[in-house]
C-alpha cells in the first residue's frame, strides 16, 4: 500500500490538500502580521528653523497611531485634513504623555505651539501600527 499522496494536479485530494495548505500559510501570515511591533519614527520639530509642523506620508495606512510626548509640550495631531495647531479640532496630546488612536490614516500632521516652541527643538516619538490598537492616554 503506498501512504504517499498523489502529486497529480488532476487529483481532487492533492488540490483538497494544497487549498487547506494554502489557508494554513494564509492564517499564520495574519498572525504574525497581528504580533508585529509598531514601527518607530522620531519627529523632531525646529523653532529656530520654523519647522512647528511635520506631515507623515509612510503608506500604506496604519490603522493606529500612537505619539510618545517626552517633552513639556502639547503636540497637535491634525487627521483627515485638520491643521495640527492650536485652536484648531486636532488632537491634543498633553505634555510627558503618550496617546495611541485606532484610526486608519497614511497622511497626517503633527505640530505644536510656535510661540511655546520658540527657537528650541524639541523631539517626540510616532508610532505606526499594522493593526488595530485601543485608544489609550497616559501621562508618563
Amino acid at each position: 500500500m503506498n501512504d504517499r499522496l498523489p502529486q497529480h494536479p488532476d487529483d481532487p485530494t492533492a488540490a483538497k490538500l494544497a487549498r487547506i495548505e494554502q489557508l494554513l500559510a494564509d492564517m499564520r501570515a495574519e498572525q504574525c502580521r497581528g504580533n508585529a511591533p509598531a514601527q518607530l519614527h522620531a519627529i523632531t520639530f525646529e523653532g529656530a528653523a520654523k519647522k512647528y509642523i511635520r506631515r507623515s506620508e509612510h503608506p500604506p495606512a496604519a490603522l493606529s497611531i500612537g505619539i510618545v510626548n517626552p517633552v513639556e509640550l502639547s503636540i497637535y495631531v491634525g487627521l483627515s485634513g485638520e491643521r495640527a495647531a492650536p485652536n484648531s479640532r486636532a488632537f491634543v496630546v498633553p505634555p510627558k504623555s503618550a496617546m495611541v488612536v485606532p484610526v486608519a490614516v497614511d497622511k497626517f500632521e503633527l505640530g505644536v505651539d510656535p510661540t511655546v516652541l520658540g527657537e528650541e527643538s524639541a523631539t517626540i516619538f510616532l508610532l505606526r501600527f499594522d493593526t488595530v490598537q485601543p485608544f489609550f492616554l497616559g501621562s508618563m
